[in-house]
């Protein structure tokens, strides 16, 4: 587990770059690790680019690992350049990938919005959310699936409340699983820890209270909003 959270993380990565860029060129934004043309590329740039390495402390202490990624980006914003002296900018597959692009980046800023508003849920709802799924916490199994060809894995903590194969674990059992029939050779217990399971919990909570505030959202706008759909298609058309 990180013991670091993402405020200390970008706190600590703040500081070492504040040591790496003690002397800068003259003109320079203090912020700036580099530049291409004018155009900044900061500490901020670089932290929000390091994706599954933030989580690694030699990248995230190492000069010489963080200059790699602000190495990669200086090469991206220089490459960036000469598509846009191309004229890509232009392109059919560019203009609908970065419309999507955008769409989906907005919706993203728009659940972490929801999600900080919401808060961390109430401890009682969540201790009797782990109680009513006791085969995704502490109950938690793996089953071991043999096809006569070959075996696989199956882990409860994936199974909803509704799921037909709850019923179906005990070893001998044959199951179906998208068609495919499967026997039951073993059953292997691997509970949740109490505290990874209410983080789990909590998570999930949010995120389906998110869900439905979406999908409150939604509704209201579609109220708002003039929607039109060519005959044929749309809901009228399914």
């Amino acid at each position: 587990m990180i013991s670091c959270s993402r405020r200390c993380l970008e706190g600590a990565i703040a500081l070492l770059f504040l040591a790496m860029t003690a002397c800068n060129p003259s003109g320079m934004n203090e912020q700036a690790l580099a530049t291409v043309d004018g155009s900044e590329i900061t500490y901020r740039d670089v932290n929000e680019n390091l994706g599954d390495y933030a989580a690694d402390p030699a990248w995230r202490t190492d000069p010489a690992k963080l200059n790699l990624t602000l190495e990669s980006l200086v090469q991206r914003r220089l490459l960036a350049q000469e598509a846009r002296h191309q004229d890509l900018e232009k392109d059919a597959t560019f203009h609908f990938a970065m419309r999507r692009a955008e769409e989906l980046l907005l919706i993203e800023a728009l659940q972490r919005k929801l999600a900080k508003k919401l808060g961390k849920p109430d401890p009682a709802k969540v201790s009797a959310y782990i109680r009513r799924q006791p085969w995704r916490f502490a109950d938690r199994y793996r089953l071991v699936l043999d096809d006569g060809t070959m075996r696989s894995e199956l882990d409860s903590f994936t199974l909803s409340p509704d799921n037909s194969l709850l019923a179906k674990t005990e070893v001998g059992k044959e199951i179906v699983i998208k068609g495919r029939s499967w026997t039951v050779v073993g059953r292997v217990k691997d509970p949740i820890d109490p505290v990874d399971a209410r983080k789990l919990a909590e998570d999930e909570i949010v995120q389906r209270q998110v869900r439905n505030s979406l999908a409150a959202l939604e509704r209201q706008r579609r109220r708002q909003s003039l929607v039109r759909y060519r005959t044929g298609w749309g809901p009228a058309g399914q």
